[in-house]
């Protein structure tokens, strides 16, 4: 005769035994993945830009002879003038850049030191984001000077207007396009389910 539904199972020496529970299983978070290679993705592209930002003062004299009118060699003149500020800056963003990649290499591999190395990744980037904002903005101020100087008579008074629009839209975009990722890794690594989640990381 079966046995009742509800009746304990039975071990083979007839004994009882206590009603199993269901096993839950937690599935690994997905967010590592998709947060380290946006690290990889702005990491690279940060090692390309600070890349070109190396190679600038010694080709900009190329471009410069180029240009009959002397407005190209008005702004090298500039570049020149601020030529260590600007490549110290690049070299930094350049180390930078390759740190965001190693943070992002933790973050796949789930190491524990990702996050305070995220951390002080984020803080170093929004300083070197601010000095490279402001050399750039006294560069391009100047540059634009000194173009002023070269352009022939009779120019639109108006390109005064559309400098000084371009030069607050270019704050911006590098506000945006400097500051995004260090803020990012900021707030993420500071919710409450995210550091619960890498306490348990190697």
């Amino acid at each position: 005769m079966p046995d009742h539904p509800n009746t304990a199972p039975q071990s083979t020496d007839g004994a009882a035994l206590p009603p199993t529970l269901p096993v839950s299983v937690q599935m690994p978070a997905t967010w590592p993945t998709g947060l380290s290679i946006a690290c990889f993705i702005v990491g690279g592209l940060g090692a390309i830009v600070a890349f070109f930002g190396l190679l600038a003062p010694f080709i900009q004299d190329a471009f410069a002879s180029l240009d009959a009118s002397g407005v190209s060699a008005a702004t090298v003149a500039v570049q020149k003038k601020y030529s260590v500020p600007l490549l110290g800056a690049s070299l930094i963003g350049l180390c930078l850049a390759v740190w965001l990649i190693v943070v992002g290499t933790l973050i796949l591999k789930r190491r524990r030191r990702a996050v305070p190395m995220s951390r002080a990744y984020s803080f170093s980037k929004i300083a070197h984001a601010v000095l490279l904002i402001a050399v750039n903005t006294i560069v391009q101020g100047e540059s634009f000077q000194a173009m002023q100087g070269n352009m022939p008579a009779g120019a639109p008074a108006i390109m005064g207007s559309f400098a000084s629009i371009g030069l607050v839209i270019g704050i911006v975009f590098s506000v945006l396009m400097y500051m995004s990722m260090p803020v990012i890794l900021l707030i993420w690594f500071s919710r409450s389910s995210v550091r619960a989640e890498t306490a348990n990381w190697r």
